[in-house]
């Protein structure tokens, strides 16, 4: 990942949990791991700066992930991937 306004850049990890919602996709935010090597005010500023933005971008579903076209009707994760359904608009 990389901040512009900060310059700063370093491996994350995001895992999330997709669901449906009234026919949209979303991602919930499981759990997110800066790398071991960004250490004190770095990795305590990237901290804030990514709790801030999936504050701003997520909403009580989650995140929306963009398909206008697209009407989801389940998703599901299994052990081989994820497998979702739906149907263009």
């Amino acid at each position: 990942a990389f901040h512009s306004e900060t310059n700063i850049s370093m491996g994350l990890t995001v895992r999330g949990t997709p669901n449906v919602v009234d026919g949209a996709l979303y991602v919930r935010v499981d759990d997110v791991t800066i790398d071991d090597n960004v250490r004190g005010f770095t990795r305590l500023l990237a901290g804030t700066l990514i709790e801030t933005a999936l504050k701003q971008y997520a909403g009580e579903n989650g995140i929306p992930v963009p398909f206008d076209q697209v009407l989801f009707e389940q998703v599901e994760v299994t052990s081989s991937g994820v497998r979702i359904v739906g149907r263009t608009r």
